[in-house]
């Protein structure tokens, strides 16, 4: 059984020879071909290899796109930073409030070079591991963009007080979103990650999410076309997973490696998988051994979840981080009893 198999079969109900499991490693690429980060972040071709790489190296059932939340902010206008060992982050957003709306100029995903670099990836990804890997596309949701575009703070404050120029970038952001998620299932994408920084507890409240954020994406993912899996973007929605469950389009959820798994599943479906494991960006700091035993000990606890997904969660995997210890993961998958 090939990763696409056991992913598929997992969705549907169906028997699989074991978990499918994997890790946020789209920074990790680079490591692994020892490409220089800007090249990394513009060159579809050389993210590709990365991914090659993190298939040839640790043979993860998934695959991803680049998971480059400042790039949707530089397509819009923003500028970005460039940094040594970690994702480009922005500099000075497109915009500084709400007022200054009109003058975004949406990027066309057709023929703008960073959406270009995000929908070339997805293809070349597909081109070299279709037929076998699980292509996860990475795409923020309609109320995230507007933080790369104009900064949290600036976004949050909109939301709050401006009925009229929050309506005025939902009406850019959303029809953008459907757009370019229809594109990505389209060049290739099996199921899209939305990381959702909005949505989390760091960020709103329940009646915030509730009232706001859940209307908004409901009406966005009923117009897209494949399986949508909500990231939380190293913080947690915990507390409002009944919320996100209910959504259109909603296969899955990863879960902070802070969240209880069990109460986790008490608050959705049955049928709803859930990624969850050790934290991505941390991983540098344990010994193989310690990963290897403390994901056989989280898939002990799940044995009789068959939707449960062993996955480093978090942002990406930090360059620092030992093969060997995402090599562990994949030996808890392969060895676990009862998967």
């Amino acid at each position: 059984m090939n990763s696409r198999e056991r992913f598929f079969n997992l969705l549907q109900g169906k028997p699989v020879d074991r978990r499918p499991f994997g890790s946020l490693t789209s920074l990790y690429g680079a490591k692994l071909t020892g490409c220089p980060l800007f090249k990394f972040y513009n060159d579809a071709g050389e993210f590709a290899r990365g991914q090659d790489a993190v298939r040839q190296t640790v043979n993860p059932d998934f695959l991803v796109s680049p998971f480059l939340f400042a790039g949707y902010g530089e397509a819009f206008g923003s500028k970005l930073q460039y940094l040594e060992n970690y994702v480009p982050n922005i500099l000075k957003p497109a915009i500084s409030s709400a007022k200054d709306i009109s003058r975004l100029t949406v990027p066309d995903t057709e023929t703008h070079p960073r959406m270009l670099y995000y929908r070339d990836s997805v293809r070349k990804i597909k081109a070299s591991h279709g037929k076998d890997a699980v292509i996860v596309g990475i795409v923020l949701s309609p109320i995230d963009l507007p933080i790369v575009i104009m900064g949290l703070d600036a976004w949050l404050l909109t939301v709050l007080t401006d009925e009229d120029g929050t309506k005025r970038m939902l009406d850019i952001t959303v029809p953008f979103f459907v757009r370019f998620c229809n594109e990505l299932y389209q060049d290739g994408a099996d199921v899209l990650a939305m990381p959702m920084a909005f949505l989390t507890h760091d960020v709103t409240t329940r009646h915030l999410a509730a009232d706001f954020a859940v209307p908004v994406l409901r009406s966005a993912l009923s117009q897209i076309n494949g399986p949508m899996v909500c990231h939380h973007t190293g913080s947690s929605f915990f507390n409002y997973l009944d919320l996100l469950d209910d959504l259109p389009s909603v296969k899955g959820l990863t879960m902070s490696d802070k969240d209880d798994i069990v109460v986790a599943r008490s608050r959705i479906k049955t049928d709803t998988v859930l990624f969850a494991g050790l934290d991505g960006p941390t991983l540098y700091t344990l010994t193989a051994d310690t990963v290897k035993a403390k994901c056989l000990e989280m898939l002990a606890v799940m044995k009789d979840d068959p939707y449960y997904i062993p996955f480093a969660t978090g942002t990406d995997v930090d360059i620092r981080t030992p093969v060997e210890n995402l090599i562990a993961i994949r030996e808890a998958a392969e060895g676990a009893v009862n998967a």
